[in-house]
């Protein structure tokens, strides 16, 4: 398991467990909403713009690193299998090429009769998968932050009409569909 994968939970566009939690509960108010107007529903419909805008970066952006360590581990491997010895047992060999984790593919036994320069790679990638979790632990924070902030606009959108909520939701939807991250 690699570094990212130590992180948490799923990050794949609005999957996270608050998020589902937050859409819930943006369905709920807008279902039992049908109080008089109190807010400036442009104003709220900005921020609720700018909040799923930012909460879609900061997902896509999650994307981006667990692609990015994706990679970096695959070209790892592709490159240790490689230079790994034609005599090293089957079985081995597909334990030490589904590890992603520089300090347990030192332990292999075969993996001191490798080059130098591979030796390299393997190191570089730990450090470079190093930074990548410290993004992805820094970037969840954000995320995190930016549901509690969507949280309190939840409650201040509560006091709106169901009408008012309804274009609301039907933006936030909208923008839920068009966060594809630039598939």
């Amino acid at each position: 398991m690699n570094s990212f994968q130590n992180t948490g939970w799923d990050t794949r566009a609005f999957g996270s467990p608050l998020w589902i939690l937050l859409s819930g509960a943006a369905a709920l108010i807008i279902g039992l909403s049908a109080c008089s107007k109190t807010a400036d529903t442009q104003a709220l419909q900005a921020e609720a713009r700018q909040l799923t805008t930012r909460m879609d970066s900061l997902s896509c952006a999650l994307n981006r690193l667990e692609d990015s360590t994706r990679e970096l581990w695959d070209a790892v491997n592709a490159t240790l299998d490689e230079n790994l010895p034609a005599s090293m047992p089957p079985i081995e060999r597909k334990n030490m090429l589904a590890v992603r984790n520089t300090q347990l593919i030192e332990m292999f036994m075969n993996y001191d009769s490798l080059d130098e320069s591979v030796h390299r790679l393997v190191r570089e990638a730990g450090l470079k998968d190093e930074a990548i979790a410290q993004q992805v632990i820094s970037t969840k924070r954000n995320l995190e932050a930016q549901e509690l902030l969507f949280a309190a606009f939840l409650e201040k959108a509560a006091g709106m009409e169901a009408q008012e909520l309804k274009k609301i939701e039907q933006n936030f939807e909208l923008a839920r569909k068009a966060a594809n991250c630039g598939e």
